[in-house]
């Protein structure tokens, strides 16, 4: 999709009277999918500039192989349900690339409400994985001995 099917994509969008109908105009595919079609031909260029560092397409691309590699060699398999429970960080965009890649469906929750929320948001999606930000495990820990999350 080029840059300008894809503002008169979000322009018809932005015109619908009902977004319900939003998704009959989306591409049938997935973001990670998207990301690469439209950028596997400029793998030299700046597609992330997280605190400074300056990442091209090549280098994300390598780095959401070797993620999804990795997730799949711990058992996480298309259509699996993954909760995050992260702040915005560069990993937190990697991992979801990279579970989108294999197929796994993710989960975005909030740290400041998931110690509070985190058995039924996991109990509800019946996530097979968390991946939680360290700075919040000692507070969700309790909480998640009580869910069916294989791993953490």
């Amino acid at each position: 999709m080029t840059k300008e099917e894809l503002m008169e994509l979000k322009e018809k969008i932005l015109k619908l009277k009902d977004f319900a109908d939003a998704p009959k105009l989306l591409p049938k595919q997935t973001a990670y999918s998207f990301v690469y079609e439209n950028n596997k031909n400029r793998l030299d260029q700046i597609a992330i500039n997280y605190l400074g560092r300056k990442y091209t397409y090549g280098e994300l691309f390598n780095k959401l192989d070797l993620c999804a590699k990795a997730y799949k060699e711990m058992g996480v398999q298309n259509g699996d349900m993954v909760t995050i429970c992260s702040a915005g960080t560069l990993d937190t965009v990697i991992n979801f690339a990279a579970l989108n890649k294999i197929g796994a469906v993710v989960q975005f929750v909030n740290p400041n409400y998931f110690k509070y929320n985190s058995k039924k948001y996991i109990n509800d999606t019946n996530s097979k994985l968390l991946i939680c930000l360290d700075r919040f495990y000692p507070e969700i820990k309790d909480a998640i001995a009580e869910t069916n999350v294989e791993r953490i």
